[in-house]
């Protein structure tokens, strides 16, 4: 059984889209892709990796975790999908998702194709840590924390976060490299919103 799945392209289709470039060899061996357009933003396609990269069951369930969640990574990604250059080099991107209650760093590599019809689409491929390390030194921007193996996620989830109680007026600071990725998380935050902090070389 082909092990992808889709709602507007099938198989053949996602592979003429990606023929040539450097996803075609991600889609051939099944590795974690996805495909999405963006009037309205909707998953197009995904591999069975895909699927698993982001927690998801299927089709519905991955739309909500890419683009529906009000998490950082799902924001990025609606923003990628009207800011990337059309036909672009890709671009790699640490993004945090929600998975359920988790939060789940990943390393994408994303890139705006155009379809035969003069439609658009994105394309989001896994990348290993070293790739984004290597992205974020570039920039200037401090070494983010190495990605999880996105195709196994943690079986028990962490206990939920409690933040301690608000004395008063909690005021913080951030810093943004020019590739709009956080630097050092200011302490202040990082005790009152624990995990949801934004984490050094994560992108906006």
């Amino acid at each position: 059984m082909d092990p992808s799945v889709h709602r507007a392209i099938d198989a053949r289709a996602a592979a003429t889209l990606l023929a040539g470039g450097p996803f075609a060899a991600t889609l051939a061996h099944d590795g974690a892709l996805v495909i999405a357009t963006d009037q309205p933003p909707r998953v197009a396609f995904a591999t069975g990796s895909g699927l698993a990269m982001f927690g998801a069951a299927d089709l519905d369930g991955l739309e909500q975790v890419v683009f529906g969640a009000r998490s950082p990574g799902a924001r990025r990604m609606r923003q990628l999908l009207q800011s990337l250059p059309l036909g672009g080099s890709p671009r790699l991107e640490q993004l945090r998702f929600f998975v359920g209650r988790t939060p789940v760093l990943l390393g994408l590599s994303c890139a705006r194709l155009a379809g035969p019809d003069g439609s658009s689409f994105l394309v989001a491929g896994a990348v290993g840590a070293a790739d984004v390390e290597s992205t974020a030194g570039k920039s200037g921007a401090e070494t983010p924390p190495a990605i999880p193996d996105p195709v196994s996620p943690p079986s028990v989830p962490p206990p939920p976060f409690v933040p301690p109680p608000l004395d008063g007026p909690i005021r913080f600071l951030w810093s943004l490299d020019a590739e709009d990725r956080f630097g050092p998380t200011d302490p202040a935050l990082a005790t009152r919103v624990g995990s949801h902090a934004p984490r050094p070389g994560e992108t906006l």
